[in-house]
């Protein structure tokens, strides 16, 4: 009876999922401001996997940015100087 309930801890143990090592959690953040005024906020979560840590530094900053629309048209109203900035940071998962 000891047997089996070893195996079967054994078997349970090497059935589970494993992760994989190269996956990681990025979290997007976004500000927009028109004229210097904060209008909006989001913050995005993604998760990719199989990639390395050198490649992983490079997504981070080909995604942290900032963009500058110099003006928005939007009906009878026009913005000027609308800043959108994106910060990208990823931890190992």
């Amino acid at each position: 009876m000891k047997k089996l309930i070893f195996f079967i801890a054994l078997l349970i143990l090497f059935s589970c999922e494993k992760q994989d090592v190269n996956c990681w959690v990025c979290k997007i953040d976004s500000i927009t401001q028109i004229e210097g005024k904060i209008v909006g906020t989001s913050t995005t979560y993604i998760t990719p996997c199989g990639i390395s840590a050198k490649d992983i530094f490079t997504y981070e900053e080909e995604r942290t940015k900032t963009s500058v629309i110099n003006r928005v048209q939007n009906g009878l109203y026009s913005f000027d100087n609308v800043i959108i900035t994106t910060s990208t940071n990823c931890k190992k998962r």
